[in-house]
């Protein structure tokens, strides 16, 4: 016997996607890390870290936690006081160069890549390496959209389109 006081209306259900553009609607956890490594020098000069977190305007928090790294010998250059989020990154940054590097010489040898055989390659590549992926390049046996859509962001030299055929033999 059905309910029939129970109904429910396919417009009403929803599902939200990951946006692939996320744009932050403030500017928190985000600081220079010249302000950060300037902070953290007044720190060490004998400041406490709730003064100069309210001085230069960076969560006190943040602050201890640079100043500790820099006392433990951890933070050196600027490029150490800024945060990293590259946490489920696949590649590291000489490996994605490698492949974009070979991605270019494919296509300068008139041997040009669509989108699926550069997340194919991709996929064969992070196999090689035996770097941890997530599941569906494991399932697809490719890399995921949005990584390959992040990588043609992150280098805007690499154009990809159907390979046409050429004159030059």
């Amino acid at each position: 016997m059905q309910d029939s006081s129970l109904k429910i209306d396919p417009q009403s259900i929803s599902v939200e996607k990951m946006v692939r553009n996320y744009k932050p609607k403030t500017d928190r956890g985000r600081v220079d890390g010249n302000l950060m490594k300037r902070a953290v020098e007044e720190v060490t000069k004998g400041k406490s870290v709730r003064e100069v977190s309210r001085a230069m305007n960076v969560d006190r928090i943040t602050l201890s936690r640079y100043v500790k790294k820099f006392q433990e010998g951890q933070a050196e250059t600027t490029k150490d006081y800024t945060p990293k989020y590259n946490t489920r990154q696949v590649f590291t940054e000489a490996e994605e160069e490698g492949l974009a590097d070979y991605i270019l010489t494919c296509s300068l040898m008139f041997h040009g890549l669509s989108l699926a055989t550069v997340r194919q390659l991709a996929f064969q590549y992070a196999m090689k390496k035996q770097k941890t992926c997530p599941e569906s390049w494991q399932h697809n046996h490719m890399a995921g959209k949005d990584w390959m859509s992040r990588f043609m962001k992150r280098h805007p030299k690499i154009s990809l389109r159907s390979p046409e055929a050429s004159g030059a033999l």
